[in-house]
């Protein structure tokens, strides 16, 4: 029962932070459910259920879905350091920060595998790329949420995730340079090889932020 109180109050509290960002919510939005499928759509009229869309598949979703999926916790972010308060400060407190800005992950995760479902039906071989971008979204909100309360500036935690991003998209395709993630045709090996490691070592971020927020005043 009282965990069953918590989950609602969770969850009540995630909606006042979806609510709170205002025009922000929508950005995701936009990026994931309109540009996203117009650009495959595009694509798949264009090359077919072949090895060109894939590549596009990739691409694209690399493009857009590790940063969409972690906007609505970033931007969440901004209530816990920025100059101007929220309501939401005083019904929550450091311990539940992060339960709080996982629901948001998971939301977005969700919108994610609805997009996931419906193109592994066009194209099975494309799973792997979204279980790699999963994967992805899981090291980028780990990085977040560590550097939000060593840093305690949300500019400094969205440069990084744009850097990282960009770095990404233009030295993926030339090099192996890890943490970076590459556009190269992803397998399960390399899934296992380095996009798992990459996962875990979000996790472990979530754990050094976790224990830094117990001695955060913010």
């Amino acid at each position: 029962m009282c965990n069953k109180k918590h989950l609602i109050l969770s969850i009540q509290r995630s909606i006042l932070n979806l609510k709170n960002l205002r025009f922000l919510f929508f950005i995701p939005i936009l990026l994931m459910d309109v540009i996203l499928p117009i650009l495959l759509i595009n694509s798949y009229k264009t090359n077919g259920v072949s090895e060109e869309f894939l590549v596009d598949i990739q691409q694209y979703c690399f493009m857009i879905l590790p940063i969409s999926s972690i906007c609505w916790s970033i931007f969440s972010m901004k209530d816990y350091v920025g100059e101007i308060g929220s309501e939401i400060l005083y019904i929550s407190y450091n311990k539940i920060k992060i339960n709080d800005f996982l629901l948001l992950l998971i939301y977005a995760f969700f919108n994610m595998s609805i997009i996931a479902v419906i193109t592994c039906c066009v194209i099975n071989t494309a799973l792997p790329i979204f279980i790699s971008i999963f994967l992805i979204s899981i090291f980028l909100f780990g990085l977040s949420y560590f550097l939000l309360f060593y840093t305690k500036s949300l500019t400094i935690v969205i440069m990084i995730d744009l850097l990282y991003i960009i770095s990404s998209l233009i030295l993926g395709g030339r090099y192996t340079i890890f943490p970076l993630y590459v556009i190269n045709q992803v397998t399960y090996t390399n899934l296992c090889c380095f996009y798992l490691p990459l996962g875990i070592i979000g996790v472990f971020l979530c754990i050094l932020g976790i224990k830094k927020n117990k001695h955060s005043c913010i």
